[in-house]
Formats: C-alpha cells, structure tokens, sequence
C-alpha cells in the first residue's frame, strides 16, 4: 500500500502537469508540449503524509544521485523510472516490482544510454536530456 501512495503521487503530478499544458497549447497552438517529467525530489515535496520508512528509502536513493519519473505513452505502464546510478534502478526495482504485483520500468541512465546508442540515436549525457528523448519518441526495434 505505502509503495502505491507515492505511484499514485507521481501520477497526479503528472496529470496536473499535463493538465497545464494543454491549457498552454489552447493558448499558444505553436508552443510545443511540456515533457512529463517529474523528479523524485518534488514527489517527496508535494507528499507530507509519505510513511517514514518510505520517505527513508526515497531519500536514500536521492543521496545516490537524481531520480526521474517520465510519462511515456507506449509502455503498458506510462510511468518510466530512470535513475542516475545502476544501484539505484536495482534498489527500485526491489522495491516496486515485487508482493504488490508492479512492474515498474525502471532505467539506469548507462541503460538508458546503452538503448539509445544502440537504436542509432545521439546519445543524450544528462538524465533530463534521456528523459526527454525517451518522452519525444518511442524507441524503435533494434
């Protein structure tokens, strides 16, 4: 339950910030749409009522570096986790995939790079450049 609190978190964020976007495009049709990037840090943020031990966990993985959350459409499930370290995407996956029947994608950003390099794309260096790429297109079959 606790490791739905922040999925569901992330995912009204995401909406909220989809939300604002599509009031920008009815404004400004030329505007491009704003990705659906959220980092982890801002989760924890907006989320007063996170239990302790999963605030801990949370802030355990910031301590290893940067944590995103990315809206992508053509994943069964549209919330892509990309990490700064392997460390930390393995600590994710142990955390999300497991008793509460999630699957969570979940990126290195070395896998994200190793992806992308190997689909013939430039090979973005900063996590928010990977999640951007991985929000403007869906990665074609190598």
């Amino acid at each position: 339950m606790k490791r739905l609190m922040v999925l569901g978190v992330i995912s009204a964020l995401l909406l909220c910030f989809e939300k604002l976007s599509a009031g920008r495009k009815a404004q400004v049709a030329t505007t491009p749409q704003t990705p659906r990037i959220v980092t982890l840090q801002e989760v924890l943020k907006h989320h007063e009522a996170l239990p302790p031990t999963a605030r801990a966990f949370y802030e355990a993985l910031l301590a290893q570096g940067e944590v995103l959350a990315v809206q992508v459409e053509y994943l069964p499930d549209p919330l892509l986790w990309l990490t700064s370290t392997p460390e930390q995407a393995r600590w994710m996956r142990e955390q999300h995939n497991g008793s509460a029947g999630l699957e969570s994608v979940v990126m290195s950003a070395a896998d994200a790079h190793d992806l992308l390099a190997a689909m013939g794309n430039a090979t973005p260096n900063t996590l928010h450049e990977i999640a951007e790429v991985l929000v403007s297109q869906a990665p074609t079959e190598v």
